[in-house]
């Protein structure tokens, strides 16, 4: 009983600290891409050099994926999360010191740097969120993480030109500066639950790292599908992320700003509805799963942006913006939940394969999404590319019909118990 005790004053205060850092975390992150995004377009007034800026962000994320897993098994614990915040410090520092005339060509390894670090922070923080918290308490973590990270985000792509206009580029990236070293302060009082969570894992060869990986998640179908489906959502978020501006135009073309500020809010705001959500309709309803609650959310996620996009008036399309936070808050925080009840030698590789998959999805959605916008009306190429998750989706359900039929029932995979 005291041991319980002391794990459950441990975790709250884990939780605390690892809350506020993530959410600081997120808000430095978002500061930070658009401050420097616009900046590298102001010094260089070329699309090009924007181009560059955006590549070499997504580049970093997508390393951060593959090289996650050696990097925390040699790594492990807050060390390895205070020291990328370092980095990320030492870099905003580098950006200030350095002459104006050099700053255009630095500002692209800062854009690979930061995008690498950032994902290797959050793959971080969700794979070892089960050494700091004790279960129980675990999946009400991840709602508190999923929605104020969220609204963190959006405060951050709210006040960023406010602050650019007010007080320039400099004190924006000084800013920056000072929300790395407070991340890092946040981190340094976590302790572990016991000395038994830090599993020492024996080094693997990273092509039998991820093969190890192709077949536990033979042996697991459902979380497989999950994995699919966040992969081919990606492409829906890169249309909805494109078409925000084009539908703040259609909408109020004397207001765009305005227009774009109440769509990205009232997103936040379902956010947050949908992650504090999960835990209620878990304790209320306990035939429902993770799993299940994750394929309902994508559903409403998708159908949510096909509706807010295909919207005359501005106040539907933020109704139906609502409900598509909703449905991304349920989905995040259940995918999440239930890559964290993996035992410890797999919950890291399925984390970072679904970091791969998202940035992937993203990456090839920014690269083929703007010609549809020329040949589609806008409604059609949200459609489109939110269909296919819908789609792939419905696939998912009926070959997991099929495959678990014979059994009789669908084994969720244990996923009930948190």
């Amino acid at each position: 009983m005291n041991h319980l005790k002391k794990c459950l004053r441990t975790s709250a205060t884990n939780a605390f600290f690892i809350i506020c850092a993530r959410c600081l975390a997120d808000f430095g992150s978002v500061l930070s891409m658009i401050a420097l995004s616009s900046y590298v377009f102001l010094i260089s007034n070329n699309v090009y050099q924007f181009s560059i800026f955006m590549i070499c962000s997504v580049c970093g994320s997508l390393l951060a994926s593959l090289m996650s897993v050696p990097f925390f098994r040699k790594m492990q614990g807050k060390w390895a999360l205070i020291c990328l915040n370092l980095v990320r410090f030492f870099i905003m520092v580098l950006l200030l010191i350095l002459p104006g005339s050099h700053r255009l060509y630095v500002v692209p390894c800062i854009a690979f740097i930061s995008g690498l670090c950032n994902t290797l922070f959050t793959i971080g923080i969700n794979s070892q969120l089960p050494n700091w918290i004790i279960q129980p308490k675990r999946l009400s973590v991840n709602t508190w993480l999923t929605s104020l990270s969220s609204v963190s985000a959006v405060t951050g792509g709210l006040l960023v030109g406010v602050l650019i206009a007010g007080t320039g580029y400099e004190n924006v990236f000084i800013l920056n500066i000072v929300v790395y070293v407070f991340v890092a302060l946040m981190l340094l009082p976590l302790k572990t639950l016991s000395d038994a969570t830090q599993i020492s894992l024996q080094p693997v060869p990273f092509k039998q790292e991820w093969r190890q990986l192709t077949i536990e998640l033979r042996k697991a179908p459902i979380l497989a599908g999950m994995l699919l489906v966040t992969l081919m959502g990606s492409l829906g978020n890169a249309a909805h992320q494109v078409g925000f501006p084009i539908i703040a135009t259609l909408l109020t073309p004397e207001h765009i700003s305005q227009a774009m500020g109440a769509l990205m809010a009232s997103w936040a705001i379902g956010k947050f509805v949908g992650a504090r959500l999960v835990g209620y309709l878990l304790k209320k309803y306990p035939y429902l799963s993770l799993e299940m609650l994750f394929f309902v959310g994508f559903s409403a996620l998708s159908l949510g942006f096909i509706l807010t996009f295909s919207q005359q008036q501005l106040i539907w399309a933020i109704a139906f913006v609502v409900c598509a936070g909703i449905g991304e808050g349920i989905a995040e925080v259940s995918v999440v939940s239930r890559i964290q009840t993996e035992p410890e030698r797999l919950r890291l590789p399925v984390f970072s394969m679904l970091a791969l998959l998202k940035m992937m999805g993203f990456a090839v959605g920014m690269m083929i999404v703007a010609p549809f916008y020329h040949w589609l009306p806008l409604y059609l190429v949200i459609m489109l590319f939110h269909g296919i998750p819908l789609v792939t989706l419905v696939i998912v359900q009926l070959w997991l019909k099929k495959r678990f039929a014979p059994q009789g029932q669908l084994d969720m995979q244990s996923s009930t118990d948190v």
